[in-house]
């Protein structure tokens, strides 16, 4: 294995096992160097001891590069394929063996940490035949949601990695924010010409149930929202701290997703796992259709759709109600739409 991507390979794995942002830092930043670096530089510097030099290069980093350039797989690799594999139930593997993509991921477009290129060919080496870029709008600032004039900007930046990673597709969408009223915090021209909307609660998220419920139906009643995003905004670990469910009526807003042909996201965050088995039992006995989406912010993040086929499958959601089974030109014709 080359050092870049042994390096690169451990920064997914560590994204992919949660561990701390700084960790995966000093593996991606020592990847970049390396590939700065001239091959004959790197294979003196490893013989003399001196890569700790190299900015970016850090005693373990360097151990690594030094191993991979003598033609072994790292032991800091080994160890991590070795303990980062989880297993997966077995109506969970059989879902996550129906799915083709993913319909909620960010870039560092928005709060996302990896180049729109690299969120796209980590998810095609998954074995994706698509995702869709939802990165957020612009009333959350803390995430740096896009304005309509940088959106228009990612429409062409995609349009032109599409042709380059054809016949991998990246769908064009956003993670819209639902505002107060119900309304979509993005220009309604543009939310026409995006293939995915995935629309959130973001703010406000201990509203009343009697106003968080209206708020939630306007939203899904519009027909430019495709899928309502983790629908109870909860956190239930991480180092942002818990966070309670949102109150609304489930039975209602369920049956206008229902209605409206509205997918609910059983959205795979370790940290969110959203909805609760208990509403997503119900969204099922509505008649929902689902996503499973991992809301990657890293491309190791990405690995994480496990997570939501084992609620789907213990849920007992079926998989021809799961949207993302489909191959993009069949969801994209989003048959169960309602103007």
């Amino acid at each position: 294995m080359e050092p870049v991507a042994a390096l690169q390979r451990i920064a997914y794995l560590l994204e992919r096992a949660r561990e701390p942002t700084y960790r995966v830092r000093a593996f991606r930043t020592a990847a970049a160097t390396v590939g700065r670096a001239s091959p004959t530089e790197l294979a003196d510097r490893a013989a003399a001891g001196t890569l700790e030099e190299l900015a970016g290069i850090g005693k373990v980093t360097a151990a690594v590069i030094t191993e991979a350039i003598a033609g072994d797989t790292p032991v800091y690799l080994r160890r991590l394929e070795a303990t980062g594999g989880r297993p997966v139930a077995e109506g969970g593997a059989e879902i996550r063996m129906a799915l083709r993509g993913d319909l909620h991921t960010h870039s560092n477009w928005s709060d996302g940490g990896s180049p729109i290129e690299e969120m796209a060919r980590t998810a095609r080496d998954l074995g994706h035949e698509y995702i869709a870029l939802t990165d957020h709008s612009s009333r959350l600032r803390v995430a740096n949601g896009l304005s309509a004039d940088r959106l228009r900007k990612q429409l062409d930046i995609v349009a032109e990695l599409n042709e380059e990673l054809a016949p991998f597709r990246i769908l064009t969408g956003i993670e819209v924010d639902i505002n107060e009223d119900g309304s979509l915090d993005q220009d309604p021209e543009l939310l026409d010409r995006l293939d995915v909307v995935v629309a959130s609660v973001h703010s406000k998220l201990r509203m009343p149930s009697d106003e968080m419920t209206p708020r939630m139906v306007t939203a899904i009643a519009n027909p430019r929202v495709d899928v309502l995003g983790h629908c109870t905004g909860r956190l239930i670990t991480g180092a942002r701290g818990t966070r309670p469910q949102s109150q609304f009526d489930p039975e209602i807003v369920f049956e206008a997703c229902r209605r409206f042909g509205v997918a609910v996201e059983i959205n795979s965050r370790p940290e969110r796992l959203d909805p609760p088995k208990r509403l997503l039992r119900l969204a099922v006995e509505a008649g929902c259709m689902f996503v499973i989406d991992t809301d990657a912010h890293a491309p190791g993040q990405l690995d994480w759709q496990p997570y939501g086929c084992e609620r789907a499958a213990a849920c007992g959601v079926p998989v021809d109600r799961i949207i993302n089974t489909r191959p993009a030109d069949v969801l994209l014709e989003w048959p169960e739409k309602v103007a």
